[in-house]
């Protein structure tokens, strides 16, 4: 296989990132992007008290589709 491009590796349909972005807002999740050095970011997930830190780091550049993955990965794991 060929290797993907910047533009094909973060291509997203944005039309259902922002159907897993309600869905999520709905149940409560709150999904953001924290860092400690203003250059590589983590994104975080909490629901309620409870929260997890994502361990993949992303550059400030990127970091946004970090978050619409995170929303992805949340809607396809809790959606029935």
């Amino acid at each position: 296989m060929a290797k993907k491009t910047k533009k094909e590796q973060y291509a997203i349909n944005w039309a259902e990132a922002e159907k897993h972005r309600l869905w999520c807002f709905r149940k409560g999740y709150r999904i953001y992007p924290v860092t400690k050095d203003n250059q590589n970011y983590k994104i975080a997930i909490e629901l309620g008290v409870k929260k997890a830190i994502l361990s993949t780091e992303w550059d400030k550049k990127y970091v946004h589709y970090a978050v619409c993955d995170a929303y992805k990965i949340v809607y396809e794991k809790h959606n029935p």
